[in-house]
């Protein structure tokens, strides 16, 4: 696949990344953008609208690949962009529950043709009762067998930590049915979980370290438990906060028992960081790797997306710390520590 060298040939350099974080205003880091494959996001006129267009550019290169990729392999490429997807649907659900409503046209998945929540316009009231969002929001297929879960959820009466749960469960589901339902070769299918696997890791650990923190009970996780986890890592990572819901207990017992992921930092927002960057940083080296074959592989197809996957990610944190006024010292250690 000829499309997955290009990605790689044009994926912001190291050099790149460090013009876009020392710009002194938003402004001048959307303008350094200019000359790259995200030139769009450089028209936007604050944040926001720079996210949306981002996104969207993102969500293009993702269906351009899911486009020349073999038909079995599609659902498990729009996974890529799907995840982001159902979050935006989970807080507008999340926000109905509570009462509220939010404008699907202010979330950043609602430019992309495909939206889910571009349903909601057939009767915008419905921001207001989330059975009937939910009504609505059942004419994408592919997002029915998780509305069905939410549903489940609501009508048990769960509140809305189990929702915020529910979506990192959720995200891990999407994943393990776009590869245990179209991946019928077993090297293969071992091959996409050594890849993809880190990443559910992530999400878990996250999950249980939200729970330590808000003191959520082990049952909590169960009941929004992924009905498939290709993984096993919600699973694995639950039944250690079943022995252990102290936060810094906790963190010992990940430590021990995680020898994938690096557990270090004694707040919540350094254990994840620490962890996240650990993996990405093995996930970004073993797409790297995974170029050096030849020809087209899922390994090469699942390493290129994780790469454009990277980038958008870093190039969100960017802009969003410049908008927050961060001086480039404050996060630039993370962020080249995924770019280098």
């Amino acid at each position: 696949m000829p499309i997955l060298r290009v990605l790689k040939v044009e994926l912001l350099t190291e050099e790149k990344i460090k013009d876009l974080m020392e710009a002194s205003s938003l402004d001048e880091a959307l303008g350094s953008l200019r000359e790259t494959s995200y030139a769009t996001v450089a028209d936007a006129h604050n944040l926001d609208e720079a996210l949306k267009v981002l996104f969207l550019t993102y969500a293009q290169r993702v269906r351009k690949i899911a486009k020349f990729s073999p038909k079995v392999l599609e659902s498990l490429v729009l996974a890529f962009i799907r995840e982001d997807m159902l979050k935006d649907v989970m807080s507008v659900i999340g926000t109905s529950l509570l009462g509220g409503s939010v404008e699907p046209k202010s979330l950043i998945t609602y430019n992309i043709e495909e939206s889910p929540l571009r349903a909601i316009e057939q009767d915008p009231e419905s921001v207001k009762n989330y059975q009937r969002l939910i009504e609505l929001l059942s004419s994408r297929n592919w997002l029915k067998p998780y509305l069905n879960k939410i549903l489940e959820i609501v009508q048990k009466g769960r509140d809305i930590k189990s929702l915020n749960l529910l979506s990192s469960s959720l995200t891990i589901e999407l994943y393990s049915d776009a590869l245990e339902k179209n991946i019928r070769n077993m090297r293969d299918l071992e091959e996409a979980k050594k890849i993809l696997c880190p990443r559910f890791y992530i999400i878990s650990l996250g999950a249980v370290l939200e729970s330590s923190i808000l003191n959520n009970p082990p049952k909590t996780l169960s009941e929004v438990s992924p009905l498939r986890d290709s993984c096993k890592a919600w699973s694995k990572v639950l039944k250690i906060y079943e022995r252990e819901q102290e936060f810094e207990a906790l963190v010992n017992s990940l430590k021990r028992e995680l020898e994938n992921v690096s557990i270090e930092g004694e707040t919540f927002d350094e254990v994840l960081v620490n962890a996240r960057i650990s993996v990405l940083k093995k996930i970004k080296k073993e797409a790297l790797v995974s170029y050096s074959g030849y020809p087209f592989s899922l390994k090469l197809l699942l390493g290129a997306l994780n790469l454009l996957r990277l980038e958008y990610e870093i190039i969100k944190m960017i802009l969003s710390a410049i908008s927050l006024g961060l001086k480039p010292e404050e996060y630039e250690e993370r962020i080249m520590a995924l770019s280098s």
